[in-house]
């Protein structure tokens, strides 16, 4: 790989850790998820889409 490409590689991947672990940190603080999902209840999208 070329030295260049693998510069833009490095940035991305830097980028996409800053993004991941902000959105990780959001989730923890931010009220729309502070509250337990009772027992029986989809928790998550795809609970939704499977739950019948």
């Amino acid at each position: 790989m070329p030295p260049s490409d693998s510069t833009v590689v490095a940035l991305l991947t830097d980028c996409m850790r800053s993004a991941m672990s902000g959105y990780l940190r959001w989730s923890r603080v931010c009220l729309r998820y502070s509250h337990l999902v009772p027992p029986g209840e989809p928790a998550l999208v795809t609970d939704l889409l499977t739950s019948r």
